[in-house]
């Protein structure tokens, strides 16, 4: 038997053909031999490439992750929009009723299939959201146009006037969080330090640690009284709670 002068072609003609059959009868109802039939290729040709259905089916999906990447990353990468603007878009690209309705008719049920949930779940987490939602709400809260307003919120009930640090404050906070925490280091002294200074020259009488990794930054760089530990406040609170007194450490 002679041997395939193409083997990219004819793997690209076994995703093509499987991803419309899982398109149009679902992964479940579509049989290995269902491929084999429509490819008009031969058992051996098609285990040569592929071990199995569900491998097919993984490749299907990589390659519409790839589609579905170059969408969303021409959002994300659009100098034309502001953070929340590239927010909103994201979700409505990954929302589109016919995107949707293919995938949803192409997946098994994920219930039932608990290899495919946690892969889909790992996609999410390793994927989607440090390569596309983790920039776009950096951007968004440095350029302003993302804000939550929890603390505001919550200072206002008690009385307390809330600041918001400055862009060029929100920018060196973070890069301390991304840049720096998220990717194992302690955090830069000196960043803080500026931050620290603007927030004096703000007129605050104290800040709020409202972010887990500045709370792991003030356990490498021990931090003064005028900065208040959201997560550790979170912490006693539960303690608290549970009935428990709290210890000195």
């Amino acid at each position: 038997m002679g041997r395939n002068k193409y083997p990219e072609e004819t793997v690209r003609k076994i995703v093509d053909t499987a991803e419309s059959l899982f398109i149009e009868k679902g992964y479940d109802h579509t049989s290995l031999q269902d491929i084999i039939a429509a490819t008009g290729l031969s058992k051996g040709a098609i285990y040569h490439h592929f071990t199995s259905k569900e491998a097919i089916f993984y490749s299907v999906c990589d390659r519409i992750g790839q589609r579905n990447g170059e969408v969303l990353s021409a959002v994300r990468d659009d100098p034309r929009l502001s953070g929340i603007v590239k927010l909103r878009t994201i979700f409505k690209v990954s929302l589109q009723p016919e995107r949707q309705a293919k995938m949803f008719c192409m997946m098994p049920y994920l219930m039932d299939n608990s290899k495919f949930l946690a892969s889909e779940i790992r996609s999410i987490f390793t994927e989607v959201v440090p390569l596309f939602m983790e920039p776009i709400i950096r951007e968004g809260i440095a350029d302003g146009t993302i804000r939550t307003g929890l603390y505001q919120r919550e200072c206002a009930a008690f009385g307390l006037e809330a600041a918001v640090p400055d862009r060029e404050s929100q920018t060196l906070v973070m890069s301390i969080i991304y840049d720096e925490i998220k990717q194992g280091e302690t955090g830069s002294r000196d960043k803080f330090a500026k931050i620290h200074r603007a927030i004096r020259r703000a007129g605050c009488d104290c800040a709020i640690l409202a972010c887990t990794e500045l709370s792991v930054f003030s356990t490498y760089h021990p931090l003064p009284p005028f900065y208040v530990d959201a997560m550790m406040v979170l912490a006693e609170r539960a303690v608290e709670r549970c009935g428990y007194p709290l210890r000195t450490i």
